[in-house]
């Protein structure tokens, strides 16, 4: 036995807009949860590859900045904190070591040339005193028309083994003295100022 008969007129129009509307939510739902997702995903890249890698970036640049004007204390590439525990985290380590190995090199280097600039400038005194120590003043013997007599010594270094010297004996003898001591060089020019 039918209790109530109930009966419903529901317009078609009203079941296809709430469908539209059901629709347009979820892709609207979806669009925003992919916008969300994409951000989330680029503020991770940024974190932890972009912004570690423009740091170390920035930090060498720095450092070139620095060491062409000479400025000392702790540079920017020492002073990174960067890790990520990839790849980044190693360059970022290597860099470090790289500056440590360059500003090491530039010291040592830099000893080494004032060091040779010192033995550069000791190795012209002594070329200037061994040229002193040979005649070098011409005509030798201007009172002296019957002959002429000049000298040159050009070493194949600073210093070399060679020397000459000439001298009047007597009115009627020159003696000449030409030496040349084997090997070149400092050694040499010590062995023939002996």
């Amino acid at each position: 036995n039918p209790i109530a008969l109930v009966g419903v007129d529901v317009s078609m129009n009203d079941i296809m807009r709430d469908r539209e509307n059901y629709l347009r939510n979820v892709m609207l739902s979806m669009g925003l949860a992919v916008v969300v997702l994409i951000a989330v995903i680029l503020f991770g890249i940024d974190r932890v590859l972009i912004r570690p890698i423009n740091m170390l970036s920035d930090a060498t640049v720095s450092f070139v900045h620095d060491r062409s004007n000479e400025q000392k204390g702790d540079s920017a590439i020492s002073k990174l904190n960067i890790r990520t525990g990839d790849e980044v985290e190693t360059l970022c380590d290597s860099v470090k070591q790289m500056e440590r190995d360059i500003n090491t090199y530039i010291t040592h280097l830099t000893a080494v040339t004032a060091e040779k600039e010192r033995i550069g400038a000791e190795l012209n005194i002594a070329t200037q005193i061994q040229a002193d120590m040979l005649p070098r003043i011409f005509p030798a013997f201007p009172e002296r028309k019957d002959f002429d007599i000049y000298a040159t010594m050009t070493p194949a270094k600073e210093l070399g083994g060679d020397f000459y010297d000439f001298f009047l004996i007597d009115e009627d003898r020159l003696g000449l003295v030409m030496a040349d001591v084997s090997g070149k060089g400092v050694p040499a020019a010590l062995f023939m100022v002996i």
